[in-house]
């Protein structure tokens, strides 16, 4: 029963008078509604009076609009009825719909602020004697808000006339815990680029973030040194030391250094380059006999490191803007002091020689955002993942028979890895470090040779033949090779760098200062182009590199042996060319321009959900009670070229969350957690881990279940 303290006499005459008012014409409006008639809303009721839709479905006088129009010992209920009612109440039946009686305080209180109605059924609202007892699912603040999903459940009670406070309880019956589709909600903590679909599934929502990515990065081998282009000009706007001075185990010579031949004297001997996903970029240092490294480069001067406090950024940049960076002069290259390295790391060990770099898509929660680096160690065989936030080793895999010489990560989280006469491609997942697969090139196209290579936004790989003369292409969902052949066409006798454009058309280059278009599909040549040397009367040569800029340009790269300077040089869509000078000796056919990182990598995304099970009542002594894991099962959907993958953490402690080791990922469901020898804990993180390697595709995932039991464990839980 509600308490009403509006003047009912003054309520009668008020009404009354408003319908004579509206009977003698008085009123423009001959419909009006007056008090104890229906409504549906406040509009459909005299100036002052509102639609009291909760309880009556009439319209009633407002009485206060604020707690300064009530006593002092009233409040005024906002939420519903416009009226005062007393503060104080010993059940919660002396408290208005919506508000129920604090039994600590004795003083009534709103359990849902944000709600102000009864859709859907919340506690506070009415109920009648036929649902006394019963129960509705509502949301308790509980005691670790960490927690997703629980043995706990939520309930109000109807008590005959509302329905009362949520009351979180431990069920002791439970051993199945299953997080379906209502219960997804996406945001900044617990998910990256997924939202929730229409019917409440989770779907990826790939990262738009804009960056600046019109700059071409090139290494100049010869000199040690990494220059900056700008894709829309052709000018060099800054050239930097490929690594920082002082760096522990690497070789101490001057920069720029001035070797005669890139193979018997570079020093550090920089070559792949790769831009991230805030447009920073990276450079392999090969250091054959040496200590590899991987050097990061901030993109934009707001990211550099001021690190003599005088206030300002020492950086290389065109003094006197005429494109070209004079490393001869300090305001232009001031070497060492450049305050725009942000990291070099020495990779691998002596000899390892850092050969193959990408940069995977950082989306994971214990990753870098902005993209962590994959580098190939050729000597030692091995694949290694360097965080992109400080260059520290985050995994190291063993690729078996790969010597890695190029790398490129595709859209569903996979990094290649060419050997260059192996004849093998080694797949590595990204988020846990297994070589997924080892593809026999040899063996699909008869060639052995490898040497450039990137992926396109169908998921397929390029290849660069190398002395076979060809351009290779790998489709991994049907395991099918195609191939193209150069032989007799004057282009020379090996291929090197290789991109895909977003046109479907391919570019290879050619050892001899070639590069080839041709269709993606037929596999058929386009068009071929000489590539000009930046002099006047020169001639390119070790044409190497090839890459696409955001302009939909072509770059090329060409070392230009015996000569003084190399050359960078852009192809138009109308195949007008134009050429600049770079560093001595350039070596780059990586992701140099950043294009296949944007168009190809970022389509992942991952949603974490943490799980309660089993709860010891009496923790202090036996049995101590603990979550014997037995099976994960999940619902999903997955289009051609998308993945979804689970993994997991289980704890004892949520505090340990960070350091607990990753089991799975798991591709098919269901998982028996009994046979991987789980261990009994109390919580469970569960990761969601969504791919696709066409970003205009998304898998869809609908929810997922644990079985389990309670039993004794072997300590207390903490």
């Amino acid at each position: 029963m509600r308490h009403k303290t509006v003047n009912v006499f003054g309520s009668f005459v008020l009404g009354i008078l408003i319908a004579g008012l509206s009977v003698m014409g008085c009123s423009d409006n001959t419909s009006t509604v007056v008090v104890g008639d229906p409504c549906n809303n406040d509009e459909e009721c005299p100036e002052d009076w509102f639609c009291d839709t909760l309880d009556t479905g009439k319209c009633r006088p407002v009485e206060c609009n604020s707690d300064e129009d009530c006593k002092d010992s009233e409040f005024c209920d906002t939420s519903n009825t416009h009226a005062c009612h007393k503060r104080n109440c010993s059940n919660h039946n002396d408290c208005p719909l919506l508000w129920l009686c604090n039994e600590t305080t004795g003083e009534c209180y709103d359990p849902y602020p944000t709600q102000s109605n009864c859709n859907p059924v919340r506690p506070g609202c009415p109920c009648n004697h036929t649902e006394m007892g019963q129960s509705i699912s509502c949301k308790a603040e509980v005691l670790d808000p960490r927690v997703d999903a629980s043995c706990r459940k939520a309930l109000s009670y109807c008590d005959g006339e509302k329905w009362g406070p949520c009351i979180d309880t431990y069920s002791n019956s439970c051993d199945i815990i299953t997080v379906g589709s209502n219960s997804f909600n996406p945001n900044d903590d617990n998910s990256d680029n997924v939202k929730k679909g229409l019917e409440g599934e989770l779907l990826l929502d790939p990262d738009e973030k804009s960056v600046d990515t019109g700059y071409v990065w090139i290494a100049n081998s010869g000199e040690n040194t990494v220059s900056k282009f700008d894709a829309s000009t052709g000018h060099e706007v800054a050239r930097y030391p490929c690594v920082m001075d002082g760096v522990a185990g690497l070789l101490d010579v001057a920069i720029p250094y001035p070797a005669m031949h890139p193979y018997n004297d570079c020093a550090h001997c920089p070559s792949r380059t790769a831009i991230d996903y805030n447009g920073d970029a990276y450079v392999a240092n090969r250091a054959f006999g040496a200590q590899s490294s991987v050097t990061k480069f901030a993109n934009d001067i707001e990211d550099c490191i001021d690190s003599d406090n005088n206030g300002e950024i020492t950086t290389s940049q065109d003094v006197n803007g005429d494109g070209v960076i004079d490393v001869t002069d300090p305001e232009e290259f001031p070497g060492f002091a450049d305050e725009c390295l942000l990291w070099t790391a020495p990779v691998g060990g002596i000899d390892g020689i850092a050969r193959g770099l990408a940069i995977d898509a950082g989306s994971a929660p214990d990753l870098a955002d902005e993209g962590n680096v994959w580098v190939g160690l050729f000597n030692e065989r091995k694949a290694v993942q360097l965080s992109g936030i400080d260059g520290s080793l985050a995994m190291e895999v063993d690729l078996g028979d790969v010597h890695p010489y190029g790398a490129a990560v595709d859209g569903a989280g996979r990094a290649w890895f060419t050997g260059l006469s192996d004849g093998l491609l080694a797949q590595v997942d990204t988020f846990v470090g297994d070589v997924v697969s080892v593809v026999d090139v040899a063996a699909g196209t008869g060639c052995a040779g490898s040497y450039g290579i990137a992926v396109d936004a169908n998921g397929r790989i390029w290849l660069g033949g190398w002395d076979c003369n060809t351009a290779i292409r790998y489709n991994p969902g049907e395991d099918e090779f195609a191939t193209i052949e150069f032989d007799g066409l004057g282009r020379g006798s090996t291929t090197r760098g290789i991109a895909p454009d977003s046109e479907g058309n391919v570019f290879v280059a050619h050892t001899e200062g070639w590069v080839t278009k041709f269709d993606a599909e037929t596999m058929e040549e386009i068009e071929a182009y000489p590539i000009q040397h930046h002099l006047a009367g020169e001639t390119s040569n070790n044409t190497i590199g090839v890459g696409i800029d955001r302009y939909g340009a072509t770059w090329v790269v060409s070392r230009n042996d015996n000569y003084s300077q190399g050359t960078v040089t852009r192809i138009l869509s109308d195949g007008t060319q134009d050429g600049w000078p770079a560093g001595l000796m350039p070596y780059t056919y990586s992701d140099f321009t950043g294009f296949g990182i944007f168009t190809v990598t970022r389509p992942m995304g991952w949603y974490n959900v943490i799980v309660s099970a089993c709860e010891d009542e009496d923790p202090e002594n036996e049995p101590y009670i603990t979550t014997d894991w037995k099976t994960l099962s999940w619902q999903e959907h997955e289009p051609p070229g998308t993945t979804v993958r689970l993994r997991f953490k289980v704890v004892d402690d949520l505090d340990n969350l960070g350091a607990a080791e990753w089991w799975g990922p798991f591709d098919d469901s269901p998982v028996d957690l009994i046979a991987l020898g789980v261990p009994n804990s109390q919580y469970m993180l569960v990761q969601i881990l969504m791919a696709a390697a066409d970003a205009s595709q998304s898998p869809a995932f609908h929810g997922f279940t644990l079985d389990f039991d309670c039993g004794s464990g072997d300590i207390p839980l903490d």
